[in-house]
Formats: structure tokens, sequence, C-alpha cells
């Protein structure tokens, strides 16, 4: 498309819901995460998206699934894949991630924790986001990553420096680093209402129901 000029449709793993394996995927036309301005929806799909995400219960409101933001001490850098980052002509993860740090000490002596991208197996065991998030963080730095969207839910800032899908609840600078926008669960709630009408199940996929949401 960016050769040619030729509208697309892009297909990937969810923003949401997945845990043990992967039930959403997300479809969006002409870019890879969607960004369009919110569309005011209800919470049905987005209730029935996060069931496998915080577990079973049901009877909790969807304002106490989001958690309020909390303090902490470290900035978590999640560097994008070598392939995304080739795809949108950047520096390889390495370089970005040192150019990153660089900047970073311009604007804070916080300690700085580099995440890498682990295996699927590895993200849904011993080394998940959720976890990660816990460990002290003030703030989570990201390019595309939807770990970005994964930080608003579970109560921490981030900044993110490329197309992502929670970027209008986020900073998109590095220097806001001690400013940073913390939206209230409302907002987040709202963000994640609208990303659950670009997400479906392959059924949804087959059946017409994709296809009738983003029409």
């Amino acid at each position: 498309r960016f050769q040619n000029n030729l509208p697309f449709y892009h297909i990937d793993t969810g923003y949401f819901g997945n845990v043990k394996r992967k039930v959403w995927h997300r479809i969006t036309y002409n870019g890879f995460q969607n960004t369009n301005t919110f569309i005011p929806r209800d919470n049905q799909r987005l209730s029935q998206q996060l069931l496998s995400y915080f577990g079973q219960d049901i009877q909790m409101p969807l304002e106490k699934k989001i958690n309020s933001f909390t303090p902490g001490k470290k900035i978590l850098i999640c560097p994008p894949s070598k392939k995304v980052m080739g795809f949108f002509q950047q520096p390889s993860p390495q370089e970005w991630t040192e150019k990153v740090i660089k900047e970073l000490r311009q604007y804070t002596d916080r300690p700085i924790e580099v995440r890498l991208k682990p295996s699927r197996t590895e993200r849904q065991t011993v080394k998940n986001m959720k976890d990660a998030l816990k460990d002290d963080i003030h703030c989570l730095v990201t390019y595309n990553s939807i770990a970005a969207l994964e930080a608003l839910i579970n109560g921490k800032p981030a900044i993110t420096l490329g197309e992502n899908c929670a970027s209008s609840l986020c900073n998109t600078s590095l220097n806001d680093i001690e400013n940073l926008n913390k939206p209230s669960r409302g907002e987040v709630i709202k963000l994640l209402a609208h990303l659950s009408y670009g997400q479906f199940t392959k059924k949804e996929m087959t059946n017409g129901v994709a296809w009738r949401i983003l029409n």
C-alpha cells in the first residue's frame, strides 16, 4: 500500500483478551493499529473480550477491572521487534533503545529497565506484562507495542513513539516523562470499548460479523 497507494486490511493479534491462546484478532483498514477517533460504543463486546484477561468474575463492574494509577520509580522500555522497525524504516531495536535511553537521561535520573519481547510461551507464564508492570514501574515507553494499552489497563502511564492504539491516552514525547497523562478509568474503558469493535474471533471473520462492523 505504501509503495502503490492501495487500500488494505491488516490482521494481527488482538489488542487484549488473549491469554492462553489467540482468540481475538484485530483488523485495521489502511493501518496496523486502530488510531481512529473514538466512536462511542457500548460495553457488550468489551465485557466478553475481557473475561479471559480478568477471569470469570462477570459480576465485577468494568471500572473495578481497570486499575487506578499507582506511582513507581522505574521506567520500563519495551523495544519493538526488528521486523516492525524495519517496516517503519527505523533503526534496529538495539539502536532505538540506546537512543531512547540517551534522550531520557536529559530529563530524568530514574532507573531504567529494558524488556525485550519474550516468546509467546514466556509471555503467558513467567514473563507476563502484568507482573512486569507491578515491579515499581513509573512509566512504560514503547514504539507501537500494545504493551502501552496493557499499561493503561494496569494503572501505569505510557509513552508511545510510533503508531499506537493507545496514543490518544498516552504521552508521545520523552520530555514528558515527569509530567505524564493519567487518564481516568472511564477514559480507559471508553478506549477499550472502541477497540473491542475492531477485534474479532475467527468465527466472526467467517460469518460476516467482522465485515459488517468494520464497514
